[in-house]
């Protein structure tokens, strides 16, 4: 049987049905990168980092995958185009859906397509609360503290809150 790794990715989006889109991008995941074993409640936020004021939905999955981190993301950044994600190179916008992977085991990689883990997790609110609630005790590789010390060190003051369950 092959070994499977382990990864934590981010779901986010601001245009259209994001929690109808997130429930049929969690299907697809689940089809084509790997077995989806947890996932976040749906949490709310305000955009960070860009001019928008469209706030943005956001849910952490915990993925077991065959795939390599590249294999992996190449397989993420075709559900988003799927889903009707628009890519511009270096601009932050709005979007239908992305897919962050945060972190795979506990690899390091730096290169120009792909970063792991996420070299701004740490800095966001709205990606440390979902992963707080499904793997609080998970090791940033790099800095070597977990997701809820993480979290107790953001200084990120942007609201995150859970999506009320009527609407998730």
């Amino acid at each position: 049987m092959e070994a499977l790794n382990r990864a934590f990715i981010l779901l986010g989006g601001n245009i259209g049905d994001v929690s109808h889109t997130f429930d049929h991008a969690r299907i697809a995941i689940d089809q084509l990168a790997g077995r989806v074993v947890r996932l976040s409640d749906k949490y709310i936020s305000e955009p960070w980092g860009m001019e928008t004021t469209a706030p943005f939905l956001n849910q952490a999955l915990e993925l077991e995958t065959p795939n390599s981190p590249n294999q992996l993301l190449k397989i993420l950044l075709a559900i988003e185009v799927v889903f009707g994600r628009t890519r511009l190179r270096g601009i932050c916008e709005s979007r239908t859906l992305d897919i962050d992977i945060l972190l795979f085991n506990n690899v390091i990689i730096n290169e120009e397509y792909i970063v792991l883990p996420h070299p701004r997790m740490h800095l966001r609110k709205f990606a440390l609360l979902p992963m707080m609630q499904i793997a609080p005790n998970a090791v940033h590789p790099i800095l070597k503290k977990s997701i809820s010390a993480l979290y107790k060190e953001c200084i990120d003051t942007l609201k995150v809150e859970k999506l009320s369950e009527t609407l998730n």
